[in-house]
């Protein structure tokens, strides 16, 4: 079949609304050759609609395999499973569209028997007749963050802080929002470069398989002024040389794994209070999402004296509510991956090492970090101006099927049982009271049910009109029950359900025994209040009436459903045959405090976090009383008394140079020992047998070592 079919005649050129109303005319008496003239129709084209009584355009021998309505089925239970991250994939989608084919009883072609799926050429004009819909990539999206932006947490955030705002008078230039974001020393995503076509693979020149980790802090403020960055490296002494080339002002430190701690949090506080100055007339909020370190005790005190007011973002909502990452990084891992690439170029051979990393981030972030970006990231987020609406019930769907079961309302409306001649039409009730019931006559005309048996043989919706006196289908008795009032269902089952007064009932049950024949006839005799209680117990959940329940020989109605035609009167939706995704009940015994939004700074949560921070280091709690600002004390003169210059004897040279110290190439640290033990381990270069220190290096562990010096 032809994916894009280009016409080659101008048939069927007219409107379905001049078709609609020449139809009409015809039916009204005026001659066809008149009305074809009227409405510049072709005669034979109209008189062949006329006789259809349909005005849609058919041309060539194709049809769609499902009208409209079914099409807009499918087209519905796509967009509900994509609003909730659970897409289908194109041979899931076909798979589904078979079931729903065959169940359906929807004439399909036979290949799709044969692959058990539908056909690439529907799949392709059911997405030339819906533009809508097309085939994206879809980005991994954690459980995570799909709990976590939720519409309590989410509201309860911007409560907070439109309160801290109207407390404290602040505007856009004191609202800051402080981020980390890892770099490494290897390119992780490389940009698309000019190939040969058909070559089987196109490689480009990395540093090292996996390279360093380094921590870049940044902050900003949603009138666009950034605060000077700061960065963390992997190693255990802090360098000036590290630093070099980065943008002005540029603070750095170090930790063991290259990322952020407590300390170092409360050190990036001091930097950050000595560049802002908040005072007491003009406090500051600073927006951080719920890392541990963010709640380190001695940094939320200092905030706190500061006159910093640090407020918590929901958990696992940074890629939504947090600016820098909406707005900033996004560009800057961009920027940051080309800059290694032109490194790599203009150094062949030459592995990038942690002194490298500072001239590589600053171009890519005095590109990023633009005032305009940071005023964008604050505004698309809500935050400045506050606007908590820009989220709409779509942004929400997602976590929706974790608070609620969206289940709950897809009942089982039709089911048929192929291994047997009986069909069921089930729908739960409501449990109604037996208080005050009395017994009386049951009175049900059945005389229109000829019709309803004629109906239902020709599939289509069953009409039914029965007066209920008193009662409720010989199960029942209830006063002022007037009839069967008719509700809109799926095609093709009971259109006419009992009223919810004074009952409250959803449906009723109808078991209908599909042999050649049945007869129903009103029942003569009602059943008592015992009999009630006993055998027709109304706490179940469905009613039935089965064979051989109505006694009598008056209005009887012979209803004859064949199996086949029954099978055909039951509409499958997509819903049943693949239900939307439900949450999986937790059956696990270990409790976990939730995180939320908290202004962290606020003394309830600041005592929580004293009582776990005496919990965790006790020793730390020596030093509370003492000022935050001091420096810590160091234990410089225990490792003096311990530690010793390692002398590399030279037999060669003479006995003034007998003694030699030796010295790191990259740091100029000198070789120490503890306990005849060295502190940190070092490598010889091949080649000129110069140590250094392994972390100082970029060495991978593999093959033999050579210096920069040796490399160049």
């Amino acid at each position: 079949m032809v994916y894009k079919y280009k016409r080659k005649t101008n048939q069927a050129q007219w409107s379905e609304d001049s078709m609609m109303l020449a139809i009409a005319d015809c039916n009204s008496g005026i001659p066809v050759k008149t009305t074809a003239k009227k409405y510049g129709l072709p005669y034979a084209t109209l008189y062949r609609h006329w006789k259809k009584g349909s005005s849609t355009a058919q041309l060539g021998r194709f049809r769609k395999v499902f009208n409209d309505g079914q099409e807009g089925d499918l087209r519905t239970y796509l967009y509900e499973m994509d609003s909730v991250f659970y897409g289908l994939t194109r041979e899931d989608f076909k798979t589904l569209v078979f079931e729903y084919a065959k169940r359906n009883n929807v004439t399909y072609p036979p290949s799709w028997d044969k692959n058990k799926k539908a056909g690439d050429d529907w799949l392709a004009g059911f997405i030339r007749r819906n533009p809508q819909i097309t085939l994206r990539i879809p980005e991994a999206t954690t459980i995570g963050r799909v709990k976590g932006f939720n519409r309590p947490q989410v509201e309860r955030f911007y409560k907070l802080l439109s309160e801290q705002i109207e407390k404290c008078q602040i505007d856009g230039t004191r609202i800051y929002n402080i981020d980390e974001t890892g770099i490494q020393t290897s390119t992780n995503k490389p940009p698309k470069v000019l190939s040969v076509k058909g070559k089987r693979q196109v490689g480009v020149i990395s540093s090292t398989e996996r390279g360093q980790t380094t921590t870049v802090v940044c902050c900003c403020n949603a009138s666009g002024s950034f605060v000077p960055p700061f960065m963390i490296f992997a190693r255990k002494r802090m360098q000036d040389r590290l630093l070099d080339g980065s943008p002005p002002e540029t603070r750095g430190s170090c930790s063991a794994s290259g990322w952020i701690n407590g300390e170092i949090f409360l050190d990036w506080l001091k930097f950050f209070v000595g560049h802002v100055r908040p005072t007491k007339d003009k406090k500051v909020i600073l927006l951080l999402d719920n890392h541990e370190s963010h709640k380190y005790y001695p940094a939320l005190q200092y905030a706190t004296e500061n006159n910093v007011i640090i407020l918590s973002l929901p958990p696992h909502t940074s890629n939504k509510l947090q600016p820098l990452d909406v707005a900033v990084y996004g560009p800057f891992k961009i920027f940051f991956e080309q800059e290694i690439n032109r490194f790599q170029k203009a150094h062949p051979g030459r592995i990038i090492n942690q002194y490298d990393v500072a001239k590589l981030f600053s171009p890519a972030y005095l590109k990023s970090a633009t005032p305009n970006n940071a005023i964008k990231g604050f505004q698309s987020t809500g935050i400045w101006p506050t606007n908590k609406d820009i989220w709409g019930e779509e942004d929400y769907a997602p976590s929706s099927i974790t608070m609620t079961d969206r289940n709950t309302a897809n009942q089982q409306e039709t089911f048929i049982d192929s291994n047997s001649q009986n069909v069921e039409i089930t729908i739960d009730i409501e449990k109604p009271s037996t208080s005050g019931l009395q017994s009386q006559s049951l009175q049900i005309d059945v005389e229109p049910l000829e019709q309803i048996g004629r109906k239902f043989i020709d599939n289509v919706n069953v009409e039914v009109e029965a007066a209920v006196e008193n009662s409720i289908m010989g199960i029942v008795s209830v006063s002022n029950m007037n009839q069967i009032h008719s509700r809109d269902t799926s095609p093709s089952i009971l259109d006419k359900l009992p009223d919810k007064d004074p009952l409250t009932c959803n449906a009723v049950v109808v078991t209908a025994v599909a042999d050649n024949t049945q007869k129903l006839s009103k029942p003569q005799e009602a059943m008592s209040t015992e009999d009630m209680n006993q055998g027709a117990d109304l706490t179940q959940d469905s009613i039935d009436i089965k064979e051989g329940q109505f006694k009598g020989n008056d209005d009887e109605i012979i209803m004859d459903l064949e199996s086949s035609t029954a099978r055909a009167s039951a509409y499958f939706s997509p819903k049943d045959i693949r239900p939307l995704p439900m949450p999986r009940v937790s059956v696990g015994t270990r409790k976990r405090k939730v995180q939320k939004s908290e202004v962290l700074t606020s003394t309830p949560v600041k005592r929580e976090q004293k009582e776990k921070f005496i919990k965790i280091n006790v020793k730390a709690m020596k030093n509370m009383n003492i000022d935050l600002n001091a420096k810590p004390k160091t234990a410089t003169k225990k490792n003096t008394k311990t530690t010793k210059n390692i002398i590399v004897k030279d037999k060669s040279s003479d006995k003034e140079n007998e003694e030699e110290q030796c010295v790191c190439y990259y740091c100029g640290e000198n070789y120490i020992e503890i306990n005849k033990k060295p502190v940190e381990d070092w490598i010889q270069c091949d080649k000129c047998k110069q140590w250094s220190h392994e972390k100082c290096t970029a060495y991978g562990g593999i093959g033999l070592f050579f210096c920069d010096i040796c490399t160049d």
